[in-house]
């Protein structure tokens, strides 16, 4: 995370009117300026179609701005793979991609297959973000001419719906721009704000209600490399948001993470909350304006709107609804499309400026999508006598997991492509954090032996994870219409007698035990079952995340994601981690046994490093801890007893320093400095204020992480 979270200059321009394309105005900025320059001499044009694909942090968000203020920029995805890729690049027509040089990626490779040139990102110095440079290959003549105009498209985002193609839907500068205000009039955004944003760039959530919501308003953006819930609170505490945008998910890992240490959350520095993607539990709406103290604002967006479409105002929310129109007309039809009243259930349709013209390459499905100027977004919901809007139920198939739309065709041709399926049906099933979760169901051949987790792995390489099953069930026939199609809607009976939280198998070693509680605590379970698919009961990325920290913690091993999910059940794990145990692997590693041998910094370790460094006074991240103790005080056990607890835990005898430019660790062999201040006679009830004011001195203490380790400990004593 630390080089993403370094590279967080925040980017302030003016404040831009609605109707003047953001971007194109980026152009005055030298550093764009000087890209669409570089852009133009390579031979691209304003009707051309470049892809970005960049790590996330703030290069991405760069690198986008200087694209789209060219051509029309596609933000990838670096989840999809080679293959997704291939056929998206295919149908895009692409002229080029844009891409980090150090970075061998699946976008680079799809590219290649197809020969569309390269053209690669040269990040700038962490002190001047914006001096970056675009080196490539030439793809044609000099095109004369700067910025694109307001009517030329600026971004084609992918998206999904219940086609097997994801869907991709061209947005033009003028609607980015207009959708970008919009959302910043909800929040009242000025050029004192800042987002803290975590959601990655090539969603429209991201990129249109975040980043360039907040550019629009003038204000500035702290862009990091993605979310993690601790340090989340960290981000917050040291550069001072005033507001993020997320989706549920992220939302209730946010309360999770603060329920475990309320003091996460003190001291907010937001002043609005913004929720999107899917709908938010009232519990967990309740519990994030409990622990921040400040509203949130539920809204309703989609690609095709350029992302915002009604949000709550700030001063009159409505629980349950996502709010008024805040962006595109908003109406309800009945199938035949005739408008209803308000409190009457029917399709949401909408036009406006923000709205997409239609699909890229898809005639068949624009034509679907649209009845006259209006479009259809497939969700139903009614409006109320103030204008409200309350979203019921949905009319496509598509499975929102997190916010995350994904096809259940597109999951099945995966499956369907195991030479051992005869069919496949894939569908949503409730999911206590993501709000729903992809299960599938199959039909194998006669004497077919795969099972449930070698498909999982099988599909995981074609999908992109996030669409991945997790839950998939054998079962001797799909339920079938008279006309031979799946009926969809009662795929989830086939599951119904298989809960896939029964427990199978109790654990059969210490090792089983342990990743048995571990998985427990991570998923919020009571228990889990030895041979249980972690991810059937609700594992996800997050979820892996804090599995491989508690796996580093407990057994000195750093698995990887892919070992997770090749290993989804506890038995599986535990095998792999006594493989790894008869390997050696989980041997104390050589720099933790010698005093004064170096070890690179963990990415929170080399971020709080860097802000250690930058912080003039050497004492702000100090974290001080009094206790006040009555009565007679063994000192010697004392002392002992701390330096047990440092010898315990290698971090308590860690100092930092820098080789070649680099920050590295060194653990000592050596106690913590362990001092006794002997104060004046004081009466009892004036005690606890001289003491006050001794630990604020003591707060203050300029440690030398080079040569001191990261604890002190301080006796103070009143004389009788």
């Amino acid at each position: 995370m630390l080089d993403f979270y370094a590279r967080t200059t925040p980017h302030a321009p003016s404040v831009m009117a609605p109707g003047r394309p953001p971007l194109a105005y980026a152009a005055l900025n030298d550093s764009t300026g000087a890209a669409i320059r570089t852009l133009r001499g390579l031979g691209i044009g304003p009707a051309d179609r470049v892809a970005v694909a960049l790590p996330r942090g703030a290069d991405t968000a760069l690198g986008l701005i200087a694209v789209a203020a060219s051509c029309a920029c596609v933000p990838i995805n670096p989840d999809l793979t080679a293959d997704e890729l291939q056929r998206y690049f295919s149908e895009l027509k692409l002229k080029a991609l844009v891409t980090r040089a150090d970075l061998n990626s699946a976008s680079r490779e799809a590219a290649r297959a197809l020969g569309i040139a390269v053209i690669d990102f040269i990040p700038g110095p962490d002190e001047n973000l914006g001096d970056y440079q675009l080196t490539g290959p030439s793809v044609g003549s000099a095109v004369a001419g700067g910025a694109t105009r307001a009517e030329d498209d600026a971004f084609i985002l992918l998206t999904s719906g219940t086609a097997a193609r994801p869907k991709m839907v061209p947005l033009t500068q003028a609607a980015v721009c207009r959708s970008a205000f919009n959302a910043g009039q909800v929040l009242s955004l000025g050029p004192r704000d800042r987002l803290l944003n975590v959601l990655p760039l090539f969603h429209a959530h991201g990129l249109i209600s975040g980043l360039f919501t907040a550019l629009a308003a003038g204000s500035s953006v702290i862009c990091t490399g993605g979310f993690d819930a601790i340090s989340f609170f960290d981000w917050t505490k040291a550069l001072q948001p005033s507001w993020y945008t997320a989706v549920p998910a992220i939302h209730r890992a946010l309360l999770t993470a603060a329920e475990q240490d309320p003091q996460r959350a003190e001291r907010s520095p937001f002043r609005v909350i913004r929720s999107a993607s899917s709908s938010l539990a009232p519990a967990i709406l309740e519990g994030l304006e409990a622990m921040f103290g400040v509203p949130v604002i539920e809204t309703y967006g989609m690609t095709e709107a350029a992302s915002q479409i009604a949000a709550n105002p700030v001063e009159r929310r409505k629980v349950g609804s996502v709010g008024r129109a805040a962006g595109p007309e908003i109406a309800i039809m009945d199938a035949d499309g005739a408008m209803l009243p308000a409190g009457q259930h029917g399709e949401i349709m909408l036009r406006g400026p923000t709205m997409a013209r239609g699909y890229y390459n898809d005639e068949e499905t624009t034509r679907a999508s649209f009845r006259g100027d209006w479009f259809r977004t497939g969700d139903l919901g009614y409006l109320d006598e103030d204008g409200y809007l309350f979203i019921v139920g949905r009319i496509k198939d598509v499975i929102n997991r997190g916010g995350q739309k994904i096809s259940p065709l597109e999951v099945e041709e995966a499956l369907l492509a195991h030479p051992e399926v005869l069919e496949a049906g894939v569908f949503a099933v409730p999911h206590k954090k993501l709000g729903e979760n992809v299960a599938a169901v199959v039909v194998l051949r006669p004497e077919a032996k795969v099972r449930s987790e070698a498909l999982r792995q099988f599909a995981r390489k074609r999908l992109a994870a996030y669409k991945v099953p997790g839950l998939v069930r054998a079962v001797a026939a799909l339920p079938k219409g008279a006309s031979g199609k799946v009926k969809r809607n009662a795929l989830a009976e086939l599951i119904a007698d298989v809960p896939a939280n029964a427990i199978a198998t109790l654990p059969r070693s210490d090792i089983e035990t342990q990743l048995a509680k571990l998985w427990a605590e991570v998923l919020e379970l009571p228990e889990v079952g030895t041979d249980q698919d972690v991810f059937a009961l609700g594992a996800d990325s997050l979820a892996a995340t804090q599995m491989r920290s508690r796996l580093r913690e407990r057994f000195n091993v750093d698995f990887s994601f892919e070992d997770l999910f090749d290993n989804p059940t506890v038995s599986a794990l535990a095998a792999l981690v006594e493989t790894a145990a008869n390997r050696g692997d989980i041997a104390t590693p050589a720099w933790r046994r010698a005093d004064t041998a170096e070890a690179p910094l963990s990415f929170q370790q080399q971020r709080m490093y860097l802000l250690s460094r930058l912080d003039r006074t050497r004492y702000n991240y100090n974290v001080v801890e009094v206790a006040l103790i009555s009565g007679p005080l063994d000192v010697a056990a004392l002392q002992a007893s701390v330096a047990a607890i440092c010898a315990r835990h290698d971090i308590l005898r860690s100092t930092f320093t820098e080789r070649h430019g680099e920050p590295v660790q060194r653990l000592r062999r050596m106690t913590p400095r362990f001092e006794r201040i002997k104060l004046r006679p004081a009466p009892a009830d004036k005690r606890p204020a001289i003491v006050r004011r001794e630990a604020t001195k003591l707060a203050q203490y300029r440690f030398d992480l080079g040569r001191e380790p990261p604890l002190r400990v301080t006796l103070l004593a009143f004389d009788k």
